[in-house]
């Protein structure tokens, strides 16, 4: 009950204004302004802001190679759709050199339902579109009730030769599905605009561009942080090591359209115990992450967000994994003294070693 006490003071405190709920204005500014100016007009393929896309990477076109696809070639490709209303598919070619037009390839595009004998849409292009714009956008009428559904499509070379022919980037994302989101489901309560938000958030994490160009919006959350930290002596950025390293590991959870294998949480776990040996962190620090971690599993549950889940639940284990380890090391060596969660964030620390 104190602890319960201490933190509603707390929480009603100029203290907790100041280290809490300005920079989460701050950071709120920065994703916000970001969403509505910068991601739509440098995303891999602009688009309106009630559109959601979905990244895919080389492992998701059959047989991929970065080949010309000559005349009778196709190219065949498999996306699972992550929402409704499907509309756009958009695929990353290369670059060739302009023809006249009467020699121009002329490619057939077309979709269905995986196993369907009946496609669903079929257009046909030019090849120099194509090159006009490499990152080049496929339409097709909308596939209301298309989530969860995976979709089979086709790129096939009418007149491909080696002077017109298209040829496939090795580039990722090598493409993006994309779906409309219609406004008035966007706008019908806070639930779905939050949901709505969340998923145009993790578009942004997912697009370097528009991360770099929006580093001036973040410009206040920093200067804000550097002030605090020379105003406010106990506040810490002692440990930049530790900050890198959950940097990393909030990294793998969130900017997840690109599975990060075993291996590399491995790498990223083990770091992790080396900064807690370096820094001399007590167990509690890996206990409040792992809390943290199964918090935003379980935000993915409410927004239906099956790979966040995952991650962070994955995430969740690993910190308890090594917070119970941790305590056994410090019940065996309990004469050591420890940096411990409040210290590590409040407070201006010389190195420690043993009493």
């Amino acid at each position: 009950m104190r602890a319960l006490f201490l933190f509603l003071v707390f929480l009603y405190s100029k203290r907790f204004i100041k280290l809490f709920f300005i920079p989460m204005l701050l950071l709120i500014f920065w994703v916000s302004l970001s969403i509505l100016f910068v991601y739509p007009a440098v995303s891999a393929y602009p688009a309106s802001f009630s559109f959601i896309t979905n990244y895919y990477d080389k492992s998701d076109i059959q047989n991929f190679s970065t080949n010309k696809v000559l005349k009778g070639d196709r190219i065949t490709g498999y996306i699972k759709a992550s929402n409704d209303n499907l509309g756009i598919l958009v695929i990353r070619f290369n670059r060739s050199k302009s023809v006249q037009y009467q020699k121009e390839d002329r490619l057939i595009f077309r979709i269905k339902e995986k196993d369907s004998d009946k496609w669903f849409a079929e257009n046909r292009y030019r090849s120099a579109l194509i090159n006009q714009t490499p990152f080049f956008p496929f339409g097709f009428p909308l596939i209301e009730d298309s989530r969860n559904k995976v979709y089979e499509f086709q790129i096939v070379s009418l007149k491909g030769n080696e002077e017109n022919a298209i040829s496939m980037s090795s580039v990722n994302p090598i493409m993006a599905s994309q779906y409309k989101v219609p406004k008035s489901k966007i706008f019908k309560d806070a639930k779905s605009f939050a949901e709505f938000m969340f998923l145009k958030f993790q578009n942004f994490l997912t697009d370097k561009t528009s991360l770099l160009l929006s580093f001036p919006y973040l410009l206040p959350f920093l200067f804000y942080l550097m002030l605090l930290s020379l105003a406010e002596r106990r506040f810490s950025f002692n440990f930049p090591l530790f900050y890198l390293a959950s940097l990393f590991i909030l990294a793998d959870i969130f900017i997840n359209y690109y599975k990060a294998s075993s291996v590399g949480e491995v790498i990223i776990a083990f770091c992790w115990i080396l900064v807690l040996g370096k820094y001399k962190l007590s167990s509690s620090i890996s206990f409040f992450l792992s809390a943290l971690f199964v918090l935003i599993a379980a935000i993915g549950i409410i927004f239906g967000q099956s790979l966040l889940t995952e991650k962070s639940s994955d995430w969740a284990y690993y910190m308890l994994l090594i917070g119970g380890v941790q305590i056994v090391w410090e019940i065996k060596n309990s004469n050591l003294r420890l940096i411990s969660l409040k210290t590590l964030f409040m407070t201006r620390i010389k190195p420690y070693d043993k009493k």
